[in-house]
């Protein structure tokens, strides 16, 4: 069974191959004992690939035990530097549907109300919209960097995961621009083939990190390498974030506001909803970075033949 590395462990993993680390020179890691076949195979030693659910669950949860204060530490900087803005578009918000309740609810017979604060709370919201999502991608693969680190030497540097996630930012942004058109248009055609799109692409952010081209074609060969496994992975993660989700959203049908909420009582509303959707936001991506990482190693171990030491160098010469 894989243990997580030691916090102290700097060197490296140390699995069959006792790979230490990408070479100055910067040249490709040696071929690995069970790679030597040319098949895909799946070594019991390392870090992020494994050859059953079990093992893909151990990988995930040690790295979270591992690694979670790096991971913490990155999701509240991007939610530290988003926070203000949303609490802005949330508290504006309801103040526009507190005033719409009461121009329907003072006419007998309703009367168009003006939408112009809807229209500026809109653009206004598109902008902290832009913003955090920005953000959010950096997160995001940053996060594949910290757990790719903290799988291999127990640490991360988070300075370097952000600069090297910030020259992914754009590709990342526009190959999920094009799975939200593709999710649209199954959409149209029938709501199931949503939910499969939505799965297959699962893994995006790490085919961003560690491949070039063709990214949506990519996810689609790896969800399919072996329908079962990458099935019960995502399905967990989604399951995860769903149930979490859902326990969140309760406070914010309780704080929603009404026609008569005084100011204090809805401003504060707006900001405990804003803060609780950042703090869900913070745990979610804490607990399936993990998983998202090491379920796209699995994947493409069963494609190709693949070792963490691979993914590593990968990383250094992206």
């Amino acid at each position: 069974m894989w243990n997580p590395p030691d916090s102290t462990d700097r060197s490296g993993w140390s699995g069959s191959g006792d790979w230490s680390g990408p070479s100055a020179s910067g040249a490709a890691p040696p071929p690995q004992p069970w790679q030597a076949a040319g098949a895909p195979g799946f070594d019991p030693a390392d870090p992020l690939i494994s050859p059953d659910y079990a093992g893909w669950w151990a990988r995930s949860t040690g790295i979270i035990k591992a690694g979670w204060r790096p991971l913490l530490a990155l999701q509240l900087l991007g939610a530290v530097i988003s926070l203000p803005l949303l609490g802005y578009v949330s508290t504006q918000s309801a103040f526009n549907t507190r005033e719409l309740q009461k121009s329907l609810e003072q006419q007998a017979v309703p009367e168009p109300p003006d939408f112009g604060n809807f229209i500026a709370s809109m653009f206004l919201g598109v902008g902290g919209s832009v913003v955090s999502y920005l953000l959010y991608a950096l997160v995001l693969l940053a996060g594949v960097r910290v757990v790719v680190a903290v799988a291999t030497t127990g640490t991360a540097d988070l300075r370097s995961a952000l600069a090297g996630a910030a020259r992914r930012v754009f590709p990342l942004i526009g190959w999920q621009t094009l799975v939200g058109l593709l999710a649209l248009v199954a959409f149209c055609a029938c709501v199931l083939p949503v939910f499969y799109v939505l799965a297959a692409t699962a893994v995006l952010p790490a085919v961003v990190t560690f491949e070039r081209g063709g990214v949506i074609a990519r996810c689609f060969r790896l969800f399919h390498s072996d329908l079962g496994a990458s099935v019960a992975r995502v399905a967990t993660v989604f399951g995860l974030g769903l149930a979490v989700s859902v326990m969140a959203s309760i406070p914010s049908i309780v704080l929603q506001p009404g026609a008569e909420t005084s100011t204090g009582p809805l401003v504060a509303g707006a900001i405990v909803m804003t803060v609780i959707q950042t703090v869900v936001q913070v745990a979610i991506g804490v607990v399936t970075a993990p998983m998202i990482v090491t379920a796209y190693a699995d994947m493409r171990a069963r494609v190709e033949p693949l070792s963490t030491p691979v993914l590593v160098q990968e990383l250094a010469t992206a």
